[in-house]
């Protein structure tokens, strides 16, 4: 299951692409996903990501199922996402008004750019998955709970994907990183 390099940037380009039109539409305003890295990292980059978020972090979590399972992940830094909740506008709103705000707003982007990049990953290595239900990660203590299996995975020489960018919707923007993991194939 390998891809090189210059197909991951493409599939990944693809994939945020994709992900970007569909916040748009759903936010009604130009939204921007800014592609800066994209690599099959170890465990030292993993560690330095972990490292970054050891205090200030919020994200989705979403697993996904078939002939590859896995975990993906958005992580942001947690100091931003009132703005980021702020900014989306009426799209949201009466989901803000059942709940916390912040959790609705990030689940959702969440969910749009985790199942574009996922997907668009596994449709071009020819793969099914079914997606779960995302899970929002409130702080870097829930986040903690991911780390030691995201370390294990990467230890078993399982190669995670790894796209840093930039989510820009009006004036706004703020760093993720998007961290897919394949774990085992079912069946």
């Amino acid at each position: 299951m390998n891809i090189d390099d210059t197909d991951l940037l493409a599939i990944t380009k693809r994939a945020t692409e994709q992900a970007a039109g569909t916040l748009a539409e759903m936010l009604e305003q130009e939204v921007q996903i800014r592609l800066f890295d994209v690599k099959q990292p170890g465990l030292s980059d993993l560690n330095r990501i972990v490292k970054e978020f050891s205090t200030d972090v919020a994200g989705v979590r979403l697993m996904f199922r078939g002939i590859l399972s896995g975990h993906s992940y958005l992580l942001l830094p947690g100091g931003q996402i009132q703005q980021l909740t702020e900014i989306t506008g009426d799209p949201f709103e009466a989901a803000k008004n059942e709940g916390n705000s912040a959790e609705i707003v990030l689940a959702e982007i969440g969910n749009v750019i985790l199942n574009a990049v996922v997907g668009v990953l596994a449709n071009q290595l020819d793969l099914r998955v079914s997606f779960e239900i995302p899970q929002v990660i409130r702080d870097a203590k829930d986040f903690e709970k991911d780390v030691r299996q995201i370390r294990e995975v990467v230890a078993a020489a399982r190669q995670p994907y790894l796209l840093t960018s930039q989510l820009v919707i009006q004036s706004f923007s703020i760093q993720m990183v998007i961290l897919v993991i394949f774990f085992r194939a079912e069946g």
